[in-house]
């Protein structure tokens, strides 16, 4: 049987193989976007500033929907803040507040309770 000390190590353990499948996910997903819509271009931290300016193989600009995509999708993992994200991905905290601002890239926040629950309106049986 493993010592809380022990327990907490794993816990760290297991916690990071999670981030780092879940990281996985999302540039596999990044990639498969970029793909299917036949662009090339490596995942770095130029990846901001080249995708504003990224053209399909017919020379037409990336669609704006596809771009707020790709910004969801690279800013998505676990709801992480914008300073850990730039510390992660080396991608400017400005360019990162700019595409939440351009995109409507939403933080995940936890639902406010407000007021009394629905079932206190029930009436008492007699």
């Amino acid at each position: 049987v493993p010592t809380t000390d022990e327990e907490d190590q794993m816990r760290l353990n297991r916690e990071r193989e999670r981030l780092l499948k879940e990281h996985g996910a999302h540039i596999a997903r990044i990639k498969s976007l970029l793909v299917k819509h036949g662009i090339r271009m490596d995942l770095n931290s130029k990846f901001p500033e080249r995708i504003e300016t990224v053209k399909d193989p017919f020379g037409d600009e990336v669609k704006p929907d596809l771009k707020a995509e790709l910004v969801r999708e690279m800013m998505s993992p676990g709801g992480r803040s914008v300073s850990e994200i730039h510390r992660a991905s080396g991608i400017s905290e400005n360019t990162l507040y700019s595409w939440k601002n351009k995109y409507g890239v939403e933080q995940e926040a936890e639902p406010e309770r407000t007021g009394k629950p629905k079932n206190w309106n029930i009436m008492p049986l007699v």
